[in-house]
């Protein structure tokens, strides 16, 4: 916050224009390659003299970012809720042919009639806006608690982009239609006996549309619940005492990390203590860029670079967090050389380092064992364009992951240092309540102007893991626009079926069975869905891939999510025309051939 001179002449504007070559300068490159920093100044509400300065970090162009995510599948739930209109206004039109047919004989003109139709349609989705309007003014604040967003229905441009919405959608979904049954022949409409409808290109594609979709938000949900059993699998650490987290920095408190470690760890029911920064399951944290050559030789070929999240520890931060060592050994605090300086990038340091990894980036290093990890050397890459630390690997841990969402890194490096600025305590499991209140007491007691901030670990991954607003609104839309793709596929089925009444006239003429009937509908019905799927594939597998990529741990994409879509799709196209499909099976061959 910075608050102006009465009379200053210093602006937001000409704050902004000073930041645009803030970030170049004082950003190090390689943060620059990897996120895109924003600083904006902004008038106070209320107070014109005081302005405030925000920094937004998001992913770079390309990544995903939650304002496409909310268009990307605004406009998917829009175009699906448009198939389904259409296709079950098309349906309807067999009944409507010969209203149509007396309108014409009686003077009315085909730009007449599609006045009509799609001022039916207006309707239909004028209503549609006030329905949601009223039920987003209730919602408001479930939706500000559960995704931190908030709406202004009092905005102006709201307004205005809806009034713009409603005619977009109105004549995406009417008028097809609306076209269709402006062309009919009032002589075939006001025929004797049933019209026909004919099987055109367009319903074909606006029912591949419709599976298309529906395919797409299927594995999108399933890939994501799965990596959201996964992450709970990973971050579950083993051991039956839990363990506590003081959220209040140590370096801001202004005390001591040794002292604070030292007193917590003498009260009851206290079986360990140690110290961590970041803090797991924040959405920040360090990261730095690691190379098998020196920057200046990294270019090489046979140079492998990795970028990998990093924690600054204590010496006994794995064995109260019961992360194993698979290969290597842990941290002493009574060698020199693992032990580094006090700063918040340590690996920036001219001497070696010692540092332990995970085996994700033993992966990615290209090595075969984690044994094969320790003691080979690596070099830190500095934004400078030079070499700014070597490393020494001394252990390998076993892959937990302590972050949720990395822009795309898979891998963890934990120095022991001074820097790290949190405690973590595990506790007895017997006296979880006691040895609270016996940390309060410690932290009282040292730091008596500062409130205590403790939570139990799981708790942080809960709320790192319901925070995520960007899975939030996928699944939130993804629930909704399958909902709307599912009341759509009763439209197509009606429309399927009344359409080949007279098809099916004629082979129960020729001797087919009722049941025989029903199994040719829903197999005709199930080619289009399995193009579909099929279609649809390669755009989940993309989008998939982009959102595995936000995430430290992730699963692996395979067939399993694609293949069960299709199944799933399958099954719920042939429970929506079943009993469409049944009805058109059991119909008399004398009732729509009476008039051949």
């Amino acid at each position: 916050f910075a608050v102006l001179a009465p009379g200053s002449l210093i602006s937001a504007d000409a704050l902004n224009a000073k930041f645009k070559d803030f970030v170049r300068r004082r950003v190090p490159a390689d943060q620059l390659a990897t996120a895109d920093y924003h600083l904006e100044a902004k008038p106070m509400p209320g107070q014109q003299a005081v302005m405030m300065t925000t920094m937004a970090l998001g992913p770079r162009a390309g990544a995903i970012t939650l304002p496409g995510v909310i268009l990307f599948l605004g406009a998917l739930v829009l175009a699906i809720a448009c198939v389904n209109y259409a296709n079950l206004a098309a349906a309807q039109s067999l009944r409507r042919t010969k209203d149509v047919g007396t309108r014409k004989v009686l003077g009315a003109r085909r730009s007449q009639v599609i006045v009509q139709f799609l001022f039916e349609a207006m309707i239909v989705t004028v209503v549609a806006a006030v329905l949601v309007l009223g039920a987003l003014a209730m919602l408001l604040p479930a939706l500000h608690a559960r995704l931190g967003l908030d709406f202004h229905l009092a905005d102006a441009r709201l307004w205005l982009s809806l009034a713009a919405l409603i005619v977009i959608v109105n004549v995406a979904a009417g008028a097809y239609p609306a076209f269709i049954l402006s062309r009919v022949n009032p002589i075939d409409a006001l025929r004797a006996g049933p019209a026909r409808a004919r099987r055109g290109p367009i319903s074909t594609l606006l029912t591949g549309v419709q599976f298309l979709a529906a395919s797409f938000f299927l594995i999108s949900v399933l890939v994501m619940n799965a990596q959201n059993d996964e992450l709970a699998k990973a971050a579950r650490l083993s051991g039956p005492d839990p363990l506590l987290v003081i959220e209040n920095s140590a370096d801001e408190a202004n005390i001591g990390m040794e002292t604070l470690r030292a007193e917590l760890a003498r009260q009851p029911g206290v079986r360990s203590v140690a110290a961590v920064r970041p803090l797991p399951w924040s959405s920040g944290g360090g990261r730095s860029g690691f190379s098998t050559l020196p920057l200046s030789a990294s270019a090489q070929s046979g140079s492998r670079q990795v970028l990998s999240l990093l924690f600054n520890i204590s010496d006994n931060f794995f064995e109260t967090m019961d992360i194993k060592l698979v290969a290597g050994r842990g941290f002493d605090r009574h060698r020199g050389e693992d032990q580094a300086p006090s700063s918040s990038a340590p690996l920036t340091a001219l001497r070696q380092v010692s540092v332990i990894v995970d085996e994700g980036f033993v992966r990615l290093m290209g090595l075969r064992q984690p044994q094969d990890a320790v003691g080979r050397i690596y070099y830190s890459q500095g934004s400078d364009g030079g070499p700014t630390g070597t490393f020494r690997i001394i252990g390998v841990a076993e892959a937990k992951p302590l972050s949720l969402m990395a822009l795309g890194m898979s891998s963890q490096v934990y120095v022991m240092s001074p820097s790290a600025s949190h405690a973590i305590v595990r506790v007895s499991q017997k006296d979880v309540a006691g040895a609270r209140a016996g940390i309060k007491a410690v932290w009282d007691r040292l730091v008596p102007n500062v409130p205590l901030k403790l939570r139990l670990l799981n708790e942080r991954f809960d709320t790192a893991r319901n925070s995520n607003v960007i899975e939030a609104m996928f699944q939130i839309l993804v629930v909704c626009s399958f909902a709307v793709a599912a009341m759509g596929l009763f439209a197509m089925a009606v429309h399927a079926a009344r359409r080949r009444l007279h098809e099916i006239g004629v082979r129960k003429i020729l001797g087919a069975s009722s049941w025989g009937v029903v199994w040719m509908l829903l197999r005709d019905f199930s080619i289009p869905v399995v193009i579909a799927n099929v279609l649809a594939w390669p755009l989940a597998y993309l989008a998939m891939r982009s959102y595995l990529n936000l995430y430290v741990h992730r699963i692996e994409l395979g067939f399993a999510p694609f293949l069960s879509a299709l199944v799933l799709t399958v099954a719920i196209s042939w429970l929506a025309i079943s009993w469409q499909a049944y009805r058109a099976a059991r119909v008399n061959p004398s009732a729509v051939l009476r008039y051949e």
